[in-house]
């Protein structure tokens, strides 16, 4: 949901949180729930039945306890514009994101948002190929 993030706690409580319920137990599939820019909201995103709740990147995937609480797998997003910086820095925030998953029981590794048209593809596969030979969760 790319617009649920705008409404306040109160809006979405009333207005969408029932609705996303209920879709979400109907649907017998695995599942996954997104919510953009919603770390205001993450208090009643965690209470949906989804598999997995997929966060953007501004919620930090290292210091969020309410995700960890809910049992839930992730998915997490490396943010889109970092495909502009240089391939160590990329790399970096990659490798970032990707530590900062190993909490969490299921991880998904995304980047956010789409790719800008003018993007290099050879970053994509720069990432691809970190997220494939990060090692896996030590629990």
């Amino acid at each position: 949901d790319t617009w649920g993030g705008m409404l306040s706690g109160q809006l979405y409580k009333d207005f969408e949180l029932p609705y996303v319920q209920k879709i979400f137990k109907e649907v017998d599939l695995p599942s996954i729930y997104y919510l953009k820019n919603a770390h205001h909201l993450l208090p009643s995103m965690v209470k949906v039945r989804a598999d997995f709740l997929s966060v953007c990147q501004t919620i930090d995937l290292a210091d969020e306890p309410l995700l960890v609480k809910s049992g839930k797998g992730i998915q997490g997003n490396l943010f889109n514009a970092l495909l502009y910086k240089d391939f160590d820095d990329l790399e970096k925030e990659t490798l970032r994101v990707l530590k900062a998953a190993q909490r969490y029981k299921k991880f998904i590794f995304n980047l956010s948002h789409g790719i800008f048209p003018d993007i290099d593809p050879a970053k994509l596969r720069f990432i691809a190929d970190i997220a494939h030979q990060f090692p896996r969760h030590k629990r």
